[in-house]
Order: C-alpha cells, then sequence, then structure tokens
C-alpha cells in the first residue's frame, strides 16, 4: 500500500526529524505537511483522506487537540491513525508521542532520544 501521510507540524527543525522518521518506516509514502490546525483540518476533508496523520498538539490557528476531536467526530476520518506530539512548556522538545484510532488511545512513545527515532517507533507499531 502507498501511505499517504499527513503532518502538521509548525517547527521546521521538528518536521525535518519527523520526516526521516517517517521515511524509516514508510520509504514510499506521499507526505504532506501543514504547518498549523486549519490547514489539516482541510487537507483531511479531501476526497481521499490521509492514511496516517501526525500533529503537533500545539498547532497555531487551530489546536492539534482540536484537530484530532474533529478527526474523531467525521464517520471518514474516524479509523485513521492518529500520532499527536507533546512538547516540554520549557524547552520546547517534544516528550511524548501519543497514538490514537478513533476514539481508542493506542500506546504512548516517550522521546528519551531523537525525536527521528521515536517517530519511526511509533509507526512501526501503527503499520
Amino acid at each position: 500500500m502507498n501511505w499517504n501521510v499527513l503532518v502538521a507540524e509548525p517547527s521546521n527543525e521538528d518536521w525535518i526529524s519527523i520526516l526521516r522518521g517517517l521515511r524509516r518506516r514508510l520509504p514510499s509514502a506521499s507526505i504532506q505537511r501543514v504547518r498549523d490546525g486549519e490547514q489539516a483540518l482541510r487537507f483531511t476533508c479531501d476526497p481521499e483522506p490521509p492514511h496516517l496523520v501526525m500533529l503537533a498538539a500545539r498547532l497555531p490557528v487551530v489546536s492539534g487537540e482540536r484537530v484530532l476531536d474533529q478527526l474523531r467526530q467525521d464517520p471518514r476520518t474516524r479509523s485513521i491513525p492518529v500520532l499527536v506530539a507533546w512538547k516540554d512548556g520549557y524547552n520546547s522538545r517534544v516528550e511524548k508521542i501519543e497514538a490514537f484510532r478513533g476514539d481508542e488511545w493506542l500506546f504512548t512513545v516517550f522521546c528519551t532520544v531523537a525525536l527521528e527515532d521515536q517517530v519511526a517507533d511509533a509507526v512501526r507499531r501503527l503499520v
């Protein structure tokens, strides 16, 4: 299956790490980046929604949490796996990634090593 992945991440540094982690597990995936929650919601409303979504919890315009809630409410996007990256408020480092599908929390990956490695691990557990 050729995966279609949406990443909503405003930070360029985190985007590069996330992209590397995704490429490690899904080398042929089509990966689309948006920088705020409003863009993420527009992208998921396309006729063909993504197969996987990764969100920063704190996105500009519309929060990642709100995007996740909207995905859960729409029958077309409810079953899409979603990874949410939570940052430490003090040093802006991603501290954990939580995985969801619909209303179900699947697992948490604590980011104790490079973000790239943690993203690859989270994707490995989902696919």
